[in-house]
Parts: structure tokens; sequence; C-alpha cells
């Protein structure tokens, strides 16, 4: 009998949950640290490197320490939206024929391949699990990024804002009911097409793909409604 009324109000609670789940409204400021790790590089095209004297050309970020922060806006517990702003004071590379450029040793006007990075975006996330009392849940997310590079590297070229999009996979971990600790890993999907400034067209279109790997601080601000215990609610109808 006590198991069949015990199903019987897990049955209830997890079909009310939704509902429950509903009235829970949240915002929540973060700040976080962690790398950002280039996986692609950009390749100059064929005639302009043996316009250098090169058979090959290619330029890439270096991996370096990132900084940022978040705002998140939790409609239920559930459904969350997130704008977020990171900064990455990486260097570039530019190799020729396989040997750095950068150094001035081989293209005598390239004297400085700084080159930082910073990143936007607005993006919705799916959280698991986030009514069963437990201290920790998953989440991941999607959706549009801007990506920008600036620097010494850059400054005589085109094409160095791109538009794409963002995956994210996180996990969190509640250290007390308004602080979590915040652990990311998110992939930026973009195209990139750099031109000279004078017109001059150095290379094609590519696709590039860009990870970075935080660990920060989410701060609860705002709250409305009440987060659900599952359990007690289970109790209540047992």
């Amino acid at each position: 009998m006590y198991t069949r009324v015990s199903g019987l109000a897990m049955a209830v609670a997890l079909i009310s949950a939704p509902s429950v789940l509903a009235q829970e409204v949240a915002l929540e400021v973060s700040a976080f640290s962690g790398a950002f790790v280039p996986t692609s590089e950009w390749r100059f095209s064929p005639l302009f490197a043996q316009q250098a004297g090169a058979r090959t050309a290619a330029t890439k970020q270096k991996t370096n320490v990132l900084v940022g922060t978040r705002l998140t806006f939790w409609q239920t517990p559930l459904f969350g939206v997130e704008g977020q702003f990171a900064y990455a004071p990486s260097d570039g590379d530019v190799t020729v024929d396989s040997l750095s450029a950068c150094d001035g040793a081989i293209l005598g006007e390239i004297q400085s391949c700084g080159a930082s990075v910073w990143l936007a975006s607005l993006k919705g996330l799916y959280r698991f699990l986030p009514a069963l009392g437990y201290r920790w849940n998953m989440h991941v997310g999607g959706g549009v990024a801007l990506i920008r590079r600036y620097g010494d590297l850059y400054e005589d070229l085109t094409g160095t804002t791109s538009v794409g999009g963002v995956v994210d996979l996180g996990f969190v971990v509640r250290a007390r009911r308004e602080i979590t600790v915040r652990l990311d890993m998110e992939t930026y999907l973009y195209d990139v097409r750099f031109e000279s400034k004078d017109g001059t067209r150095i290379g094609n279109t590519q696709f590039q793909t860009d990870v970075i790997f935080t660990v920060g601080v989410a701060i609860e601000v705002a709250r409305r409604g009440e987060q659900p215990d599952l359990g007690r609610l289970l109790r209540a109808r047992s």
C-alpha cells in the first residue's frame, strides 16, 4: 500500500512540478577566469605567400588567460537567458614556411604580434534537475556570438570582427543558496576573412573554432518565487 501511495505521490509531484517551477524567476551576476584556446589557424592565399617569398603563410591566436562576466536571467529554474563578455589578452603568431615571423627575422615589417580578442554572446540555457534538492546541476546552452580581434597584428587588416555561434556545457556547485561555483566549456564557431586595408585580397573565408574553459562564481542578486524541493513535495503528498 505504501509503495503504491509513494509511487502515486511521486507521479503527482513530477506532473505538478513544472507549474511550480514556473513560479521562480532569478537574476544572477557572475565573474570568471580561465583559458582561451584557439584551435584553428587562418591561412594566407598561396599567391600572397609567394609574393612574400614563401610557399605557405598562416596566422593563429595563441592560448592565453581569459577573464569575463555574465548576467543570467532564469525565467524558470529550467530555462534562462544569458549575456556574456570575455576578454583574452592573447598574442598572435604568423608562420611563414613553418617558421615564426613575429620576431621580424623573416618578414621585417612585422614588429609586433600583439593580438587580443574579446568575445560577446547572447544565449539560451537549459538546466538539468534544478528542483531535486541537489547541490549541483548541469546546463547546456547555445546562441549567437560576436568575436573581435585587435592589436598590432591586425592594424592593417579588415575583417577582424565576426558574427558566429556559441555552444556551452556547464557544471554548477551550490556553495550557498545565493552563491554558486560554475565551470563551463564554451565553443565559438565563426567564419573569418581578412583583407588588407588597401583592398588586397590575402585569403579566402575560413571557418574558425575557439574554445574557452572557465571557472567562476555566480551571485544571485534577485529572486521572485520559491525554488521547490522535490523531497518536500513528496512528503506533503504522502
